[in-house]
């Protein structure tokens, strides 16, 4: 169990209660108070710190509080995050277009990189698999069909891979999906655009 305090980060035995370890050094408008999603997550091997600017961040091992990693990802903040384990999934303003990412911080690499294109389409699975719309590159004439992927992020294995035509994805509003056994069902939600005339009669 970890707790950020001012200046503070704590965690604890969650069996015993007793504090495992204890650091004094942490900004104070870091984590929790700047990113109250985000700002501090993990999992039994390694504890994620972000910063006030919610792009840098201090990894520490999760039993005994030793400080590993400091970096910076190119987080683009008014985009959506998705957090599995010690695992990312992030937008990020690439010289080359907005990217679609995951960063693994316990192996301190990025493990996903695609292109996001103009609108972004991710959902969570109810077993917690990401789901996420991946676009042609942007040399693409229009016609190339975009990936529908169903992943388990933190087994980092693909687990639906579906080809999908520009026509498939016309009007499309957002994506779901649900797994019942070893069957997926994907739901490509699209707007229904009625003629005027209809509306009032």
């Amino acid at each position: 169990c970890s707790f950020q305090g001012p200046q503070e980060l704590i965690v604890l035995d969650p069996v015993t209660g007793q504090t495992r370890w204890k650091r004094g050094d942490i900004d104070p408008s870091s984590g929790l108070v700047s990113d109250p999603y985000g700002g501090l997550f993990g999992d039994e091997n390694v504890l994620v710190l972000f910063g006030a600017d919610r792009a840098s961040y201090t990894t520490f091992q999760t039993d005994t509080g030793e400080e590993l990693h400091h970096g910076e990802l190119n987080v683009d903040t008014g985009q959506i995050r998705r957090i599995f384990g010690s695992k990312l999934f992030y937008v990020a303003n690439a010289e080359e277009g907005r990217r679609m990412r995951i960063w693994d911080f316990a192996e301190n690499k990025l493990v996903f990189d695609q292109p996001a294109g103009s609108r972004l389409y991710t959902a969570i699975t109810p077993d917690q698999e990401l789901v996420v719309l991946i676009p042609p590159d942007a040399a693409d004439d229009g016609t190339k069909p975009s990936r529908l992927q169903v992943i388990d992020v933190v087994a980092d294995r693909v687990v639906v891979d579906l080809r999908l035509t520009p026509e498939e994805l016309k009007n499309l509003n957002y994506v779901r999906a649900f797994r019942h056994g070893e069957r997926y069902y994907i739901n490509l939600q699209r707007s229904v655009q009625m003629p005027v005339e209809n509306l009032f009669s």
